[in-house]
């Protein structure tokens, strides 16, 4: 391909700039055919040594009188170039066309920079349209997901904590329940605010952990029947396939989401380089947010955890212990040391009478094992200690911060 240049028409005269001068094109208005023009020769430079100037009399340059004469037009300069018109060739009659055009003159096709610059535009408004929708899934999905999943998850905490603290719970499950609940909470709370830059990642975490969750309370606690907690997993795994095509499209247009939250967030007039640095500013300042948050939930969910197990009551299965100890050594003061005070001497005259009537006031028969008769919890407890020959009776009460016995009745059978 040959550089370009400037042609004539052959019918009509009329002269383009052609961007191929080895092409042949068609004229745009009688339809001949134009060729490139061959450049003209270079002329000699004049002679510096020219006629004297009579003073007061104009000299006439070369050839002046002649075209005074016939008439004749001067010739163009050699630095101005002839009139031509800056044209586009149409890609499907090659017609030239000047530049500006939408269509081509000759058969009306869309010319092709037309198909370009209409090609940009289409995209950017799909591409707007499209992260207008993403931000309406996002914002769907941190209102009515992300929101609730914080909200619950705090809420579960607390109330688990106050459990923890008045109800025996073991320490090992109390916080292993207490961990995957702040967890959940911290999480949430950090895709709240994180969402935006990668919602596909934060809400498969949340989800997976959730999971985790229902798998293990159906596991080691299957009463409980976690039906709720199970289709809240369900629920964030759907808003994950959800937010997949739209982490795709942010992943892929970056620029765009972020002109578009700037634009929200009231800055408006930024440049290519301006914008790059506020988006990079807004990163870190949500994630120095998201992290200061989501610190602040588990150091709280850790202090809440040891003040409930500090003041939590003492285990029955303690003071059981106890008991059972001193019924194998038959030591009966010891065994009168664990009524209150209050009561200690009416009960333990019931107890001395009651081994007198069964025969055990020397020697106390030998255990074999014991169990809890209501694992409900509370301030009272029930136990039932096998004898050899018996059965024995043991009724605990919660008195401040000690278990005390309430009753032993032996039984023989």
């Amino acid at each position: 391909m040959s550089a370009g240049g400037k042609g004539k028409c052959d019918g009509c005269g009329k002269v383009y700039r052609v961007p191929d001068a080895s092409r042949r094109y068609t004229c745009k208005a009688c339809g001949g055919k134009v060729s490139a023009i061959a450049p003209p020769p270079s002329t000699p430079a004049r002679s510096p040594r020219e006629a004297p100037r009579s003073p007061g009399k104009a000299t006439r340059a070369p050839g002046a009188a002649r075209r005074a004469r016939t008439g004749a037009k001067a010739p163009r300069s050699a630095s101005a170039p002839p009139a031509a018109d800056d044209v586009v060739a149409c890609a499907h009659c090659e017609a030239l066309n000047p530049a500006g055009h939408k269509f081509c003159n000759g058969c009306g096709e869309p010319l092709p920079a037309t198909n370009a610059r209409r090609a940009e535009s289409r995209n950017r408004r799909e591409v707007g349209k499209a992260l207008h929708q993403a931000g309406k899934s996002l914002s769907f999905v941190r209102n009515w997901v992300l929101w609730p999943t914080a909200i619950i998850s705090a809420l579960g905490l607390a109330v688990f904590l106050y459990g923890f603290a008045s109800v025996e719970i073991p320490t090992g499950i109390a916080f292993v329940f207490i961990g995957f609940m702040a967890a959940m909470t911290a999480l949430a709370a950090a895709g709240i605010i994180l969402i935006h830059y990668h919602p596909f990642a934060w809400t498969t975490a949340l989800a997976g952990l959730k999971t985790l969750d229902v798998v293990i309370t159906w596991t080691l606690m299957p009463e409980l029947m976690p039906v709720l907690a199970t289709g809240w997993a369900v629920a964030l795994w759907l808003a994950a396939m959800r937010l997949a095509p739209v982490a795709r499209l942010i992943r892929e247009n970056p620029e765009h989401y972020g002109a578009r939250r700037l634009r929200r967030q009231g800055s408006r007039d930024q440049g290519p380089k301006d914008l790059e640095a506020a988006v990079d500013a807004s990163r870190r300042a949500d994630g120095r947010k998201a992290i200061w948050v989501s610190g602040s939930i588990l150091l709280l969910a850790l202090l809440g955890g040891i003040l409930a197990n500090s003041s939590r009551p003492p285990s029955v299965a303690d003071s059981m212990e106890t008991f059972v100890a001193a019924w194998a050594q038959s030591d009966l003061v010891a065994l009168t040391e664990l009524f209150p005070e209050d009561r200690r001497s009416h009960l333990s005259a019931r107890f001395a009478q009651r081994l007198t009537l069964l025969g055990w006031e020397d020697e106390l028969p030998e255990w074999i094992e014991y169990e809890e008769l209501d694992q409900a919890g509370g301030d009272s407890r029930s136990f039932q200690l096998e004898v050899v020959g018996g059965r024995v009776d043991v009724r605990w009460s919660l008195d401040q911060d000690r278990w005390m016995l309430h009753m032993i009745l032996p039984r023989d059978d």
